[in-house]
């Protein structure tokens, strides 16, 4: 393939015209937008595959400490005259990356996995040196976009070597990341390709996120915190006791000491005049007579002594 039809030289063309203007200031906002939420100070980030870095400058204004991979030296020249040393580049294939395991927090996907020839092993690569999060773009095959281009005799807009919808690259995620989280997803760009300009009702549909699904221009955020999911390996394990039915050791450790022991007392039924405050029962003539035990509340746990019986020879004297 010649100079002239690489990706980035029809990129580079595309640029400078009206839609391309439009579609990519579009794109900026929507990149922006899913990445607003992510720190700037002692962050990493990665962009790989930058092109001729279009979309490093925008990241670089937002705040970032940035470092990029280009694989051309045509691109790394026009990057570096771009951007000139406020981000650190690499020459290299994205499928290699010569960085250590999780040495970036977040890494850029953008539009790359639409260009290069081995999706699958640039994806697993990208993972391997992120820690937190990874964002991939790319253009949606399902879209009005496509269907304009089939029937337009336009060679200047952007035509991807692979196309991609939303399930197939949900799939691809999952076949090469696992199960992976995605914590945000959305569109733009939902028009043909003939409304991307900047009149007022065609930005106006064409500058709202939509689903996915719809959209030319989508965008999938991963989190790559959590551990992949594996299978498990079977061990051999000793069966449990019955955990209603504990040992006399267990309840022997539980048991609190003798002299902590509280004893509560026994409230019984009482009559309805005992409902009263004891204080006044107190005040009540004939209180202590007429007291019984088992009679009164559970706040006054003072008895009198039971009655004794007499002895034999007394009754006999009595009578």
């Amino acid at each position: 393939m010649q100079h002239h039809d690489t990706p980035s030289k029809r990129l580079t063309d595309w640029e400078h015209t009206p839609q391309g203007q439009f579609a990519l200031k579009q794109e900026q906002s929507l990149l922006l937008h899913t990445a607003s939420h992510w720190r700037r100070r002692q962050r990493r980030m990665l962009y790989v595959e930058c092109g001729t870095g279009h979309f490093l400058e925008t990241f670089w204004a937002a705040g970032f400490d940035i470092t990029a991979t280009v694989s051309s030296p045509a691109d790394l020249h026009k990057t570096r005259t771009r951007i000139g040393r406020r981000a650190e580049l690499h020459l290299t294939h994205p499928d290699d990356l010569p960085f250590e395991d999780n040495s970036y927090d977040y890494v850029l996907l953008i539009t790359t996995l639409d260009y290069c020839p081995r999706p699958n092993q640039i994806l697993a690569e990208a993972s391997r040196v992120c820690a937190k999060e990874m964002l991939i773009s790319f253009l949606n095959k399902h879209s009005l976009y496509l269907l304009s281009l089939a029937r337009s005799k336009n060679t200047r807009a952007p035509r991807p070597t692979n196309w991609w919808s939303w399930p197939s690259m949900r799939l691809c995620v999952y076949h090469n990341l696992g199960p992976r989280r995605v914590r945000s997803k959305a569109g733009i760009l939902p028009g043909p390709y003939h409304t991307w300009h900047a009149r007022a009702a065609c930005k106006a549909v064409n500058s709202l996120l939509c689903p996915n699904i719809f959209g030319a221009y989508c965008t999938m955020l991963l989190d790559m915190t959590g551990e992949r999911v594996r299978t498990p390996l079977p061990a051999w394990v000793q069966p449990r006791t019955d955990a209603a039915a504990p040992s006399p050791n267990q309840i022997q450790a539980a048991s609190p000491p003798a002299d902590r022991i509280f004893i509560r007392p026994r409230i019984t039924k009482a009559a309805p005049h005992t409902l009263l405050q004891p204080s006044l029962l107190r005040r009540m003539p004939g209180w202590a007579a007429n007291r019984r035990p088992g009679a009164g509340c559970g706040a006054d746990r003072t008895w009198p002594a039971p009655v004794q019986p007499k002895a034999a020879h007394d009754r006999t004297e009595a009578a």
